[in-house]
């Protein structure tokens, strides 16, 4: 334990975070699913097509570690869910859900590093 914060805390890069989501979504689909040969899903798939590849590894980058990286996108996917019905889906996360959602868990993120928050 670091009591005199003496160590430096360690920070992933934007994109070995995005790389490590990307490998997290292969991890959970099923053979079955895999592309005979055709394009890999990342997790820029996910998303609409304003939203770019370099925009998720600098949203992802603001986030630091894999533990804020997965908690972000738990909430972004939920956000997202919590927008549509059945009976109307939308299968991409739009660039307003993204930029709603990034701003609201950055805000909790400052809150929780100045000891406001529950984190």
């Amino acid at each position: 334990m670091d009591k005199q914060n003496l160590i430096k805390s360690l920070e992933w890069t934007g994109e070995s975070l995005f790389d490590m989501a990307t490998s997290r979504i292969r991890a959970c689909r099923h053979e079955a699913q895999q592309p005979p040969g055709g394009v890999e899903l990342t997790i820029r798939d996910f998303f609409a097509d304003d939203v770019s590849r370099d925009d998720l590894i600098g949203r992802f980058a603001r986030l630091r570690v894999p533990r804020h990286l997965f908690r972000f996108l738990y909430r972004l996917l939920t956000e997202h869910c919590n927008r549509f019905t059945e009976d109307q889906p939308s299968w991409k996360i739009s660039r307003t859900t993204l930029d709603t959602a990034a701003d609201a868990y950055a805000r909790e993120q400052e809150a929780f590093e100045r000891g406001l928050g529950t984190g």
